[in-house]
């Protein structure tokens, strides 16, 4: 359990490593990062809570990548002045809860969950894995205070909850 830390990434006005900011993410609970392919599935697997934090100035607040199997619950947070604070996608046979946080100042998405086969972007972080039941995730009692920089149609900033469900196009 992450509980009760502020976490701060600062800002870098020279345009580091995540636009503005000098760090990426706060929290990154996914598969091994930079790992380039394995005959094994490589997918994390385990459970993870995180309550009563604060973020600011970070590209992405919560990574959660290429979850195998796993539980996730998300509440009771802040998150401020971010490029994207929530940004889960490719997670199957995996549980969540988003719930009771407070998001204000992002500057892309608020919440982005993108259920997609990473590897049909020709990724090869882990071979395609078959899930044996359907990622679920419960949204409630969220505050969102979304502004609109722009964007395009299809990428468009400004936007609150964007739900991509592109698994089931590809497979």
């Amino acid at each position: 359990c992450v509980e009760n830390i502020e976490f701060d990434g600062g800002i870098d006005n020279e345009g580091g490593s995540g636009q503005q900011f000098n760090v990426n993410s706060a929290i990154w609970f996914g598969f091994d990062y930079g790992i380039i392919t394995f005959p094994n599935d490589l997918r994390a697997n385990g459970d993870m809570t995180v309550r009563n934090c604060s973020f600011k100035h970070f590209l992405c607040a919560i990574d959660i990548p290429g979850l195998g199997d796993g539980n996730i619950n998300i509440t009771t947070n802040i998150f401020k002045d971010l490029s994207a604070p929530l940004f889960i996608f490719d997670n199957i046979n995996t549980k969540g809860a988003i719930t009771n946080n407070s998001f204000s100042e992002s500057l892309f998405y608020d919440l982005l969950i993108w259920d997609l086969d990473y590897t049909v972007l020709g990724y090869t972080f882990y071979p395609y894995s078959k899930p044996s039941t359907k990622t679920s995730w419960k949204i409630s009692g969220n505050t969102f205070n979304t502004q609109n920089f722009g964007g395009e149609f299809q990428y468009p900033n400004g936007v609150s909850i964007y739900l991509l469900d592109a698994r089931r196009v590809f497979h």
